[in-house]
C-alpha cells in the first residue's frame, strides 16, 4: 500500500482521480460508482449501496480530536444488522494514522486496528453466548454481543476489510477492556480495540444541518402512511393510523399481529419536546411495559437528540428515570453480583425480571415487539443512578446507565397531571448521601472544632483570682466574707469557681455575688454540695461529693469584689460534733469552657446522627419492593 500511487484513473469514466490516502480501501469517483484497490495494485469498481438518505450529524469532512490528536471524517460504511444499523467512520488524524470512529444510537467509539497474529477459530466464536468466554492471546473476554450483518452501504472514502463482513462478535475483559472482531469471508478475521467516548469529548465540528425527512412506509393492516422519521436507526413503528406493530427485517416490511393495537395513555404525546439535563429530546415512541412475574407494568417514552441519540425516559409509580445506552459499562461478571463498584460508586442489585410490550405507539430504536419476555433484565441501583442490563436469550447484553429525574422538571413541561409517587423510587436521591461523605465531614467539622477551640485555650490567662480556704464561726448556719479588690482586664472573660466543702451525709450551699466597684453591675451565682451515703439491705450507696464547680461566663472588664455567702446543714453540724466548720474556694479568671465544648460538640453530632437515622428509615422504604433488600426488617 506504501508504493500505491495517489494519481489514478477511473475505470468506470476515465477520470484521473487525486486520491487523498493510500491507507484507505475504498473511493468514491464523481461519476458515482466506488473503487477498490485490488491485488494487482490496480482500481477495480465494485458493486455496493451508496448511502442517500442522511439522518447522522457526522458527515465526510467533519473535523474533531480524540486524545488531543485532530481529526478528519473521510467516509464511512454502514453496516446493517438484524434489528440495527451501526457506522464505521474512518477518521484521519494529525499525526498520519488512520482510525475507525465508530457511531450510532448515541454510542461514540474510538476503533483501533490490533495486529493479531493467532488463528481465532469461527467455531468457538459462533458457540459464544451470554455468560461464555474466549481466550485470545493470554486474555480471556466474554461475550457481549454478536451482530449478524444483513448487508452493507456506504459514503466518502474510507478503509473496510476487502472481503465482506459476515458478522461481527463484541467482547470484554475482566478489565472492561473491549474488542471487537469481524469475521469476514474465508474464515478470516480482523481485531480491534474499542474505546468509548462522548460526542462532548470529540470536539466535533462541520458538522451535517440538513437531514431527509425519512422513510415512507405503507400499513399492512389497513394501508395508511406513515413516515419512520429515523429510519434505518428506528426498524420498528406503529401505523399512525390503526396503530397496527411494523417492524422491517431483512429488507422487508412486516406486520407483528401479537401487539395490542391500543394506544397506551401517556403524559408526553409523540414529537413533544423535552428537556432534560440540559438536553432537548423529541419523543418518538411510548410503550407499556410488564414484568413476567408480577404482572408489574410500568411506561416508557423513546426520546432523540441528533448529538447524543436515543434516550429513554421510564416512569414507575411516578418515579422517574431517564436512561441511555452506555458502551463504557461494567464487566459481565458484574452483571451476575450482587454488588459492585462501578465509576467509584457501590451499585446494589434491586431487581431481576423479564418483560414484555403491553401497549404501544410511535417509533423505537430496536425492534421491541419480538422480545415478549426473552429479555432478561437486571437493575442496580445507586441512587440518584441506576445502571440496568438486559440479556437475551443468547445474543447479546446491552447497558443502560440512568439517572432520577425530578417530577418538579416535568412540571414545568407540561400541562398534564403527573402521576403520583408511591413510596419511595429505586433511584430516588430522598435523603440520599453517601456514609462514607457523612463521615468525612462530621470528622472535618469536628477537627476544626478542637482547632478552635485549642487556638482559645492557648491564648486563654486561667489566672488565680481567689485561693482561701474560709471558717465559720461555731454558732452560726449562715455567714457572709467579702473578698479584696481584684481587676479583670479582659474586654470579656469568665470566672470559674472551685467549691470544696467536707460535708458528710450534709449539705453546704455558696451564693457568691460579682460588684463591679465603679458601675455597681451585679452578676451573681448559687452552687450547692452535698453528699450522702448509707447502707439499705444490705447494699452500700453514696451519692454527691465534695466538691462543685461553676461558672460565670462574659463578665467585662473592671476592677470588683466578691460577696460570698455560706449556708451549711446545722443539724448535720450539730451531729457530726460540728465537724462542717469550713469551706475552700478558689476563683480563676479567663479559663476554658471544656462544658461548652462539649455542647458544641453535641450540637454538631446531631445533624449527622438525625441524618443516619433518616437515610437508614428511607432507604428500607425504598427496598420494601425488592427481593434483594439488604434489611431484614422495616418500618
Amino acid at each position: 500500500m506504501n508504493s500505491f500511487s495517489l494519481i489514478q484513473q477511473c475505470p468506470e469514466c476515465n477520470r484521473v482521480l487525486n486520491l487523498k490516502s493510500a491507507h484507505l480501501s475504498h473511493w468514491h469517483c464523481q461519476c458515482g460508482c466506488m473503487l477498490f484497490l485490488a491485488e494487482d495494485g490496480s482500481l477495480k469498481t465494485t458493486l455496493i449501496h451508496s448511502i442517500s438518505s442522511f439522518l447522522e450529524i457526522i458527515k465526510p469532512g467533519t473535523k474533531g480530536s480524540w486524545n488531543g490528536n485532530a481529526f478528519t471524517v473521510s467516509g464511512r460504511f454502514r453496516l446493517w444488522f438484524i434489528e440495527n444499523v451501526f457506522n464505521y467512520w474512518t477518521i484521519e488524524l494529525q499525526d498520519g494514522s488512520i482510525k475507525i470512529l465508530g457511531e450510532a444510537y448515541g454510542l461514540y467509539a474510538i476503533y483501533e486496528k490490533i495486529d493479531f497474529r493467532e488463528i481465532i477459530l469461527f467455531t468457538k466464536l459462533n458457540a459464544l453466548q451470554n455468560n461464555k468466554s474466549i481466550w485470545l492471546g493470554n486474555t480471556e473476554y466474554e461475550f457481549i454481543r454478536k451482530n449478524e450483518v444483513r448487508f452493507w452501504d456506504a459514503e466518502g472514502d474510507f478503509y473496510k476489510p476487502l472481503l465482506n463482513i459476515r458478522c461481527s462478535f463484541e467482547l470484554m475483559s475482566p478489565e472492561r477492556n473491549q474488542v471487537e472482531i469481524f469475521e469476514l469471508e474465508s474464515d478470516s478475521f480482523e481485531l480491534y480495540s474499542v474505546q468509548y467516548t462522548s460526542f462532548e469529548s470529540l470536539q466535533l465540528y462541520n458538522l451535517r444541518e440538513q437531514f431527509d425527512a425519512g422513510k415512507k412506509f405503507l400499513c399492512e393492516s389497513c394501508g395508511a402512511e406513515t413516515i419512520v422519521k429515523l429510519f434505518p436507526y428506528s426498524q420498528c413503528w406503529t401505523c399512525n393510523t390503526c396503530n397496527s406493530a411494523h417492524y422491517y427485517f431483512n429488507g422487508g416490511q412486516r406486520l407483528e399481529t401479537s401487539v395490542p393495537k391500543l394506544k397506551p395513555i401517556g403524559v408526553f404525546k409523540i414529537g413533544d419536546s423535552l428537556w432534560l439535563n440540559d438536553i432537548g429530546y423529541e419523543v418518538l415512541g411510548y410503550a407499556l411495559k410488564e414484568d413476567s412475574q408480577e404482572n408489574y407494568q410500568w411506561k416508557e417514552y423513546t426520546l432523540f437528540n441528533r448529538n447524543v441519540g436515543f434516550a429513554f425516559l421510564n416512569e414507575s409509580d411516578g418515579h422517574w428515570t431517564l436512561l441511555k445506552e452506555t458502551g463504557d459499562s461494567p464487566n459481565m461478571r458484574m452483571a451476575r453480583a450482587k454488588s459492585f463498584e462501578f465509576n467509584d460508586r457501590t451499585f446494589q442489585l434491586f431487581n431481576a425480571y423479564g418483560f414484555k410490550i403491553a401497549q404501544a405507539s410511535g417509533a423505537f430504536s430496536g425492534n421491541i415487539f419480538n422480545d415478549s419476555y426473552k429479555l432478561y433484565a437486571k437493575d442496580f441501583i445507586a441512587p440518584p443512578y441506576i445502571l440496568c442490563v438486559e440479556q437475551g436469550d443468547r445474543e447479546h447484553t446491552t447497558w443502560f446507565m440512568g439517572e432520577h429525574i425530578a417530577t418538579k422538571e416535568l412540571k414545568k413541561q407540561t400541562n398534564q397531571y403527573l402521576p403520583v409517587k408511591m413510596s419511595i423510587g429505586p433511584a430516588e436521591p430522598k435523603a440520599m448521601i453517601e456514609l462514607t461523605f457523612l463521615v468525612k465531614c462530621t470528622l472535618l467539622v469536628l477537627l476544626l472544632l478542637i482547632g478552635i477551640h485549642f487556638l482559645i485555650g492557648y491564648n486563654q490567662q486561667e489566672k488565680v483570682l481567689l485561693n482561701y480556704q474560709y471558717t465559720m464561726a461555731d454558732s452560726l448556719p449562715q455567714q457572709t466574707f467579702i473578698s479584696d479588690e481584684f481587676e479583670l482586664t479582659k474586654w470579656k472573660s469568665n470566672l470559674q469557681f472551685d467549691i470544696y466543702a467536707p460535708v458528710d451525709n450534709s449539705w453546704f450551699e455558696l451564693e457568691a455575688t460579682l460588684i463591679n466597684k465603679v458601675t455597681g453591675d451585679e452578676y451573681g451565682l448559687q452552687q450547692g454540695v452535698e453528699q450522702y451515703h448509707g447502707v439499705t439491705e444490705g447494699e452500700s450507696w453514696s451519692e454527691g461529693g465534695n466538691q462543685e464547680t461553676v461558672y460565670l461566663s462574659s463578665i467585662p472588664s473592671g476592677k470588683y469584689i466578691l460577696k460570698i455567702t455560706a449556708v451549711r446543714d446545722m443539724y448535720s453540724y450539730a451531729l457530726s460534733g460540728g465537724k462542717m466548720d469550713n469551706f475552700s474556694l478558689k476563683v480563676t479568671n479567663d479559663v476554658p469552657m471544656q462544658r461548652n465544648f462539649w455542647l458544641i460538640v453535641l450540637v454538631v453530632l446531631i445533624w449527622p446522627v438525625y441524618k443516619f437515622f433518616t437515610m437508614n428509615y428511607y432507604e428500607q422504604r425504598r427496598w420494601e419492593s425488592s427481593p434483594y433488600s439488604p434489611y431484614t426488617s422495616s418500618y
